[in-house]
């Protein structure tokens, strides 16, 4: 995917974010120079929010809710994910692309980086409704629910 990215947007930067990255993926990164910064495991990952505007979460397998992507919803960041990725969390038309295909990905991150005011109305939806979803008074009501409270 990011070769095609970079290939058409030079200037773009992808944050490789999380822990124990392998020695594969530090060697594939090293041959994209500074395009690429792998970080390893951080304490916040709110604190890179600020540094891009898209989250790009490529997961190929995975159970269960997906925090990153609730995570990255909820900072107002533009998804580009896989099936996988956006799995028991909200609807795909809450993201802004949602595939298998790397070109599809690849072509989803190029308009972003093109023109960031795209997905605008889709952060704005999938905030909205993660924030009903996933908010403290739904979570209450729910452990309500379960214990006849």
């Amino acid at each position: 995917i990011w070769p095609s990215v970079v290939e058409q947007r030079p200037e773009c930067r992808l944050y490789i974010i999380g822990s124990q990255p392998s020695a594969e993926l530090l060697e594939a990164a090293r041959v994209f120079g500074d395009s690429v910064v792998v970080t390893g495991y951080v304490d916040d990952i709110d604190s890179f929010y600020d540094f891009f505007g898209t989250a790009v979460i490529p997961l190929r397998f995975g159970a269960g809710i997906k925090l990153k992507t609730v995570s990255a919803v909820l900072a107002g960041k533009n998804i580009v994910a896989t099936p996988i990725a956006v799995e028991g969390t909200l609807s795909d038309d809450c993201f802004y692309s949602v595939s298998e295909s790397p070109d599809v990905l690849a072509k989803a991150m190029v308009e972003l980086a093109t023109s960031p005011g795209l997905g605008h109305d889709i952060t704005i939806k999938a905030r909205e409704q993660a924030g009903s979803r996933y908010s403290l008074d739904a979570y209450a009501r729910s452990v309500s629910d379960v214990y006849g409270l």
